[in-house]
């Protein structure tokens, strides 16, 4: 069975040696479980058949079960993201995404509640945010790497966060955990609608992809399955069947309050938590 996942933990997990190029560490911090893996050469690159780069995963109780949003929490993701980002200039935060199928509606969800602050007096101290929800490319008829290329180069943002819904292969993983990386993002990749990847090659700032999976690959549910259920699966085309938890309305929900809060907390260190519910509410 092809692997076909978005989550750099889970690549790494069904290598059965293990990989040179790669350093990966895990603490607990709170209610959360951080392992940050960094994937150092082409070599490991191709194996986990992920860019090279850091990435991070936050593995958290269940959204649709536990409204994940304690300061703890929310800082610490705030903390992962404020690493991996320049310490000056502006950002451009992305909502990709079709916000009409719910599954694919994570991008647009978290950027609605991005404090968009470009256009405000620079003597209020904010940093310069830019937000954008271009919709996916059935609905716009265009690439959104080139688009965002264009972007960039109007507005000379000194980075990109780009937020999307990621597929998984491990039932667990879904709508509890929580990937961030600087190697960028290539939407549809987890459920075979590859695009052009938004990376700094292709936009030219450096990308930081936020994700959180929401659906998984029939064929990784089945996987374990043999004989006549085998066969019947087979029969109706599995490989080509997404599969998404009934209460993924709640889990997407919570999940982009959760990401908001703490993308909101990344880039405006001058506001507390209070203020930034203030302006937003």
């Amino acid at each position: 069975m092809a692997i076909r996942t978005d989550l750099c933990l889970e690549s790494a997990s069904f290598l059965r040696n293990p990989i040179r190029g790669v350093i990966c560490e895990t603490k607990k911090e709170g209610e959360a479980l951080i392992t940050r893996m960094q994937v150092r050469t082409k070599e490991a690159s191709k194996r986990l058949k992920k860019e090279k780069g850091t990435y991070i995963t936050f593995q958290l109780p269940h959204f649709a079960h536990n409204p994940i949003n304690s300061k703890e929490a929310v800082e610490a993701l705030a903390s992962a993201i404020r690493e991996l980002l320049p310490r000056a200039g502006s950002v451009l935060v992305l909502g990709i995404g079709n916000r009409s199928i719910t599954p694919d509606s994570l991008g647009p969800r978290t950027a609605d509640r991005i404090l968009a602050t470009a256009h405000l007096p620079e003597n209020l101290s904010f940093r310069k945010v830019h937000v954008l929800t271009p919709g996916a490319m059935g609905q716009t008829g265009m690439e959104l790497a080139g688009l965002m290329r264009q972007v960039a180069d109007a507005f000379e943002p000194a980075a990109l966060i780009a937020i999307d819904a990621l597929a998984a292969i491990e039932p667990e993983n879904l709508g509890c955990t929580v990937q961030i990386s600087d190697s960028g993002i290539s939407p549809g990749s987890g459920v075979a609608n590859d695009r052009k990847a938004l990376t700094f090659s292709s936009i030219g700032v450096p990308v930081i992809g936020i994700g959180v999976p929401t659906v998984i690959d029939a064929t990784a549910l089945l996987s374990g399955f043999s004989g006549q259920k085998e066969v019947l699966f087979t029969s109706i085309h599995a490989k080509n069947l997404m599969v998404t938890p009934r209460d993924v309305d709640l889990m997407v929900q919570r999940a982009s309050v959760f990401l908001s809060n703490a993308i909101n907390c990344a880039l405006q260190e001058a506001l507390t938590a209070e203020e930034l519910h203030y302006l937003l509410a």
